[in-house]
């Protein structure tokens, strides 16, 4: 599921996530609002998502950056708090599964 960005090259290259087929700056640009990806864009940024361990990573830190940003403007039970949480219990389980396949196949 993760072979391209999976645990087991956290210690190697790092990707840019700048450029495509990561999705950094739409990741940006969806959270001050400035995308609104149709249907096909969604179910893409969500299939990269599941996929790529550095761009959810990425995307949790933003979501910490936002979430922070709501506590400042005195927001309670923000969406940032909410979507941070479920991305988090998410990269776990995938990361989880990922190692498991992984010991499964050595």
């Amino acid at each position: 599921m993760m072979e391209e960005n999976g645990p087991h090259n956290a210690l190697g290259e790092l990707p840019d996530l700048l450029i495509p087929p990561h999705l950094l700056p739409q990741v940006f640009d969806l959270l001050i609002g400035a995308w609104h990806p149709d249907a096909a864009q969604q179910q893409q940024m969500e299939a990269h998502l599941f996929t790529c361990s550095s761009c959810r990573i990425a995307l949790i830190t933003l979501l910490c950056v936002a979430e922070e940003a709501d506590q400042q403007a005195g927001t309670p039970n923000a969406p940032a708090h909410t979507l941070r949480e479920r991305w988090i219990t998410l990269h776990c389980r995938l990361e989880q599964q990922q190692v498991q396949k992984e010991v499964k196949e050595s």
